[in-house]
């Protein structure tokens, strides 16, 4: 097999695609395949050394970037002939489903614009193209809305590096915390990520107002948005907002913690549909986990992984709260639980082997 994945996201970045797209690229390449990534060419990556073949195209017309990218990316796939076509991006996988290749498109939502429905509408007849679509519930719309075949739908939850983790596993909260400037004698409840998605982070006001004893840590987000937060918690002392970190740091702040915090709610656009990849840390770290499972989420957090609450009643928050704080030894088996899934299911290797099955059956 033969795989190019192209995508005109910018790599590397701290955006959830960009993360994703790398992680996938980097798997794939470890797999027995002939495989390369196919992205624009910018101040960040121009230099980088990457695990994987690594076409970098420079783009010299700013104006026309998206247009210059995909002809450049469809001169390439004409000359080196991949046998199989990778992409996040619905136009190119359009373009590319014409040729005598095997196209994939991953979906992680339901299309919103009408030139992406028109698109979407003539590729589920194509025979040489195939959905990967990151949870069942947007599987099922799929059907439903567009009246794709079952047969060429994949559903794939994101993943993580399950080995991230690892390293850290055996050292205690204590040393961690102390590395991070972090109390060594409060109980901890984390949240990591972004903050500009919907009103997701004013949940985390039931938890400071209602358990003032404990210690509430959001780790990231850009500046603008903590801003907004710090001015949202101003009357609360038990919260803390710490800048954007590293992604080695993420884990060890995830890994530090009494609690991790998944915080989703209906004004988050992506709620129905989502499979986000802080869920999958989260899971990885061993630590409990207290989550909105509303949505596709539910696909993965229920009660024997996880503490899981309603994000439209408060008290479905404290009750799961009082019940972590009450059932410590409980907790951790659930989360002992989470662990095991992910080690079973959602691992970055997991998924490329997926696709890679899913794909040599077209």
């Amino acid at each position: 097999m033969k795989l190019f994945y192209i995508t005109r996201v910018d790599i590397p970045s701290n955006s959830a695609q960009s993360i994703q797209i790398y992680a996938m690229c980097k798997v794939f390449a470890q797999e027995n395949i002939d495989f390369k990534l196919i992205s624009p060419k910018n101040y960040k990556n121009e230099n980088l050394q990457s695990e994987f073949r690594w076409d970098k195209v420079d783009i010299v017309f700013k104006r026309f970037k998206y247009l210059e990218f995909s002809v450049r990316s469809f001169l390439k796939v004409l000359k080196e002939k991949p046998t199989n076509i990778f992409t996040r991006d619905v136009f190119i996988a359009f373009i590319l489903s014409f040729f005598n290749i095997k196209v994939v498109y991953e979906a992680h939502k339901e299309p919103r614009s009408k030139i992406a429905h028109i698109l979407l509408n003539y590729l589920k007849n194509k025979n040489n193209f195939q959905l990967v679509v990151i949870s069942n519930a947007l599987k099922n719309f799929y059907i439903k809305d567009y009246n794709f075949q079952k047969e060429k739908i994949l559903v794939c939850h994101d993943g993580v590096f399950l080995e991230s983790y690892e390293k850290y596993r055996n050292i205690s909260k204590d040393k961690l915390r102390g590395e991070l400037n972090l109390p060594k004698d409060k109980f901890i409840v984390m949240h990591t990520g972004s903050l500009y998605k919907g009103k997701d982070a004013e949940l985390f006001k039931v938890i400071i107002d209602n358990f003032p004893n404990i210690l509430f840590v959001q780790v990231g987000g850009k500046e603008k948005e903590i801003q907004k937060y710090k001015d949202f918690y101003k009357k609360n002392n038990n919260i803390i907002f710490l800048p954007h970190q590293s992604h080695e740091n993420i884990i060890k702040y995830q890994m530090s913690a009494d609690v991790l915090f998944y915080a989703l709610t209906k004004s988050n656009n992506l709620w129905q549909y989502t499979s986000p990849l802080k869920l999958f840390e989260y899971m990885a770290t061993e630590i409990p986990i207290l989550g909105s499972n509303i949505g596709s989420v539910g696909e993965v957090l229920n009660s024997e992984n996880a503490i899981v609450f309603n994000p439209e009643d408060s008290n479905s928050i404290i009750k799961g709260m009082t019940w972590i704080l009450n059932n410590r030894k409980e907790a951790k088996i659930r989360a002992l639980n989470a662990l095991k899934e992910v080690r079973y299911k959602y691992t970055w290797q997991k998924r490329v082997r997926k696709i890679l099955s899913f794909l040599s059956k077209i």
